[in-house]
């Protein structure tokens, strides 16, 4: 079985990050941008204000190299918003 690497992404420019895509989602990686996350919500579930910047996770089968994606990346948040399915 190939060992995957998993990366938080956060970018304060959301087109920024999303020009991540076509070199991070190919063969050997997997983009899935987010976007912004939702920070606190009204009585019906609706959004009221965002966590700052925007947000994306990318899964490859081999680790960054030393420098690669280090704007972007950021520590595992304890409760990530959307993660990778087994």
């Amino acid at each position: 079985m190939t060992e995957l690497h998993d990366y938080y992404l956060h970018g304060s420019d959301g087109a920024a990050l999303q020009e991540l895509a076509p070199t991070y989602d190919r063969e050997g990686a997997t983009f899935d941008y987010i976007g912004q996350i939702p920070a606190t919500f009204d009585a019906d579930g609706v959004p009221l204000t965002y966590q700052s910047g925007y947000f994306a996770n990318l899964r490859l089968t081999r680790q960054l190299e030393p420098g690669e994606l280090s704007e972007y990346t950021i520590a595992p948040p304890e409760t990530p918003y959307r993660v990778w399915a087994a």
